[in-house]
């Protein structure tokens, strides 16, 4: 009996390599960029730099010949067409690779576009094999999303092995580079667990003819792959289904609640709307292959409860776009919207799911495709909004700035949005009547007259100041540093240090007084020698106009003198929170004592 459970695991693991090997013959170039990117983060951890261009080259390389691979399985079966796919392939990625290197740095506006396009080439994989097929999209989508799981949960076993198995070296033989555990992880996770997962796929009929005995052998691995176990089954029906239904229903009685104010200003459920109308699309998708009285109220009831939520949410959008304009979160927003009431359209009345798969693959190809895209659109639409202001005030004569005015507050809030947003995305340098090098904290009130945090509070508004945390921080001899935090939930009174000075032991303490904090330093006698009321720190912050600022040194800097000691607070991080006239808080910051 033992050696018939030897056998069945050693056979396992021969099919389990088999397919391994399989899948590198299967999908040779998406490979080899899959080997390139294990080398180049081995490499990054090693000298301990960035190559993220070289990873995101690579990771685009071995997508799009998988794809390539797909086109070939499904349509063609000469050697000659396979290379000149592939040929296709790398030419294209070689394309996108030197656009990469050419620019600066991996802006934000790059990783978007290479997300979207990233997202389009792995629906069109998924899409391709079932494509004039008796085959359903949920299939090869249930297939790709189990064997996801699957290949996840092996890969962080085996990490988690060698990890141990490292350790243990460490500990009881030899000295282990710290390095080597992330060698290991990109062993596994950049080589085995890709290839793994493609080695899941199975290859599904052609549109030529082949041998029918191949055929035959193709439906049993597709059957085999699509085949669901009962746990899975119990998850998705009864787990997963009724907790959806139950966020359906809390997301309608808030829309309820809400109708007529609150829901139209403050887009609370924008950030969860594109979580909420994927969970949806997927579950519906991946309970395709099950029938049971959970998927099929779930199937009936949930899409046609989409539509209305995500047209209400859009609306809310795009009256908070007339305000603030066009930003390419806002279009994502928008563009996904659009996406989910059609396909909330398509799986309530039509069922199908291949539609929804090339739907998505269309929106993320439009959103990067110029001038339709995301990004020329917030850019033209954000100019367009400064110019109008600027004009309408009489500042902007001719295409040239003017002597200073007086802006109405709902003017500066528009001035120092679209500004600092044009800022951000590297976009002020192709504004002609901004001075040449602009820059938006140092070149603001020269330009604009009055200070980009100089406008009236919002009734709801979030602020995140920093330090960047390479800069050096000036000392100017002072005796002590301490680090410490402030949390407007926090009730605690905890001592921050003890230092001693000319035999006097000190004590800087923190105390909650009000709604603000209090800083002070007691001798060992509980004399007091300094208070430092931390209200000043958030006084300063809480009018700035962005929501996201890096401070200069000056702007993180307070300053408290006595006598007998100078202090200064340098904050690192603060953020700040508005709500219905309540503030909460957090900073982070040091505390020098001299």
């Amino acid at each position: 009996m033992k050696g018939v459970t030897n056998l069945r695991i050693l056979t396992k693991l021969s099919d389990k390599l088999f397919g391994l090997s399989s899948a590198m013959l299967r999908y040779p170039f998406t490979t080899a960029f899959l080997v390139i990117a294990s080398a180049v983060n081995m490499n990054a951890i090693y000298r301990e730099q960035s190559n993220d261009k070289e990873l995101l080259a690579c990771v685009v390389g071995a997508v799009l010949c998988a794809v390539m691979q797909m086109v070939q399985e499904k349509y063609f079966s000469k050697n000659r067409t396979r290379i000149l796919l592939y040929l296709g392939g790398l030419i294209i990625t070689a394309a996108y690779y030197l656009l990469l290197i050419s620019a600066p740095d991996l802006s934000l506006e790059i990783s978007v576009r290479t997300s979207a396009s990233l997202l389009a080439l792995l629906f069109m994989y998924l899409l391709i094999p079932v494509l004039k097929s008796r085959y359903l999209f949920d299939q090869i989508f249930f297939i790709f999303i189990k064997s996801f799981f699957v290949t996840l949960l092996y890969a962080g076993v085996l990490f988690g092995g060698i990890s141990l198995i490292l350790t243990a070296i460490d500990q009881l033989i030899v000295s282990v580079p710290t390095k080597s555990y992330g060698y290991s992880a990109t062993l596994v996770f950049f080589l085995f667990a890709p290839i793994y997962l493609f080695s899941q796929i199975p290859v599904f009929p052609s549109m030529i003819e082949t041998d029918a005995q191949d055929n035959q052998s193709k439906e049993e691995k597709i059957f085999k792959a699509l085949s669901c176990s009962k746990f899975i089954e119990i998850l998705l029906s009864y787990i997963v289904i009724p907790l959806v239904e139950l966020f359906t229903l809390i997301l309608i009685l808030y829309i309820i609640k809400n109708i007529t104010g609150r829901f139209w200003s403050d887009n609370l459920m924008e950030p969860m709307l594109v979580a909420y109308a994927v969970a949806i699309i997927m579950i519906y998708i991946l309970s395709g292959n099950l029938n049971n009285r959970m998927v099929r109220l779930f199937q009936k009831i949930v899409p046609k409860i989409l539509i209305p939520i995500v047209l209400f949410q859009m609306s809310a959008t795009i009256l908070k776009m007339m305000e603030i304009g066009i930003r390419h979160t806002g279009y994502y927003i928008l563009l996904f919207g659009m996406f989910a009431v059609i396909s909330g359209i398509i799986m309530s009345f039509f069922d199908k799911n291949k539609v929804i798969a090339i739907l998505l693959i269309c929106f993320s190809f439009l959103s990067i495709i110029p001038p339709v895209d995301a990004f020329t659109i917030s850019k033209w639409s954000q100019i367009k909004m400064l110019e109008s202001v600027l004009t309408e005030s009489g500042m902007l004569k001719e295409g040239k700035l003017g002597d200073y005015i007086t802006f109405t507050d709902k003017q500066k809030q528009t001035i120092s949005s679209t500004v600092g947003y044009l800022d951000r995305m590297k976009y002020s340098k192709e504004i002609k009547y901004l001075p040449e090098d602009f820059k938006m904290y140092e070149d603001f009130y020269d330009t604009f007259g009055f200070y980009e945090y100089d406008i009236p509070l919002e009734q709801t508004k979030s602020i995140v100041v920093f330090m960047n945390q390479e800069k050096a921080i000036h000392l100017d001899n002072y005796s002590f540093m301490a680090h410490t935090y402030l949390n407007s939930d926090d009730t605690s009174q905890p001592v921050i240090t003890t230092f001693q000075k000319d035999d006097i032991e000190f004590t800087l303490k923190k105390r909650k007084v009000g709604e603000q904090f209090e800083l002070f330093l007691i001798d060992q006698n509980q004399k007091e020698y300094l208070l430092f009321h931390t209200s000043e720190i958030f006084d300063r912050y809480k009018q700035y106009a962005v929501e996201n600022k890096e401070l200069t040194e000056e702007e993180a800097s307070f300053y408290l003198q006595t006598d007998q000691i100078e202090c200064k607070i340098m904050i690192q991080e603060a953020s700040i929170y508005f709500t219905n006239n309540r503030m909460s808080y957090f900073a982070d910051f040091y505390v020098f004592i001299k």
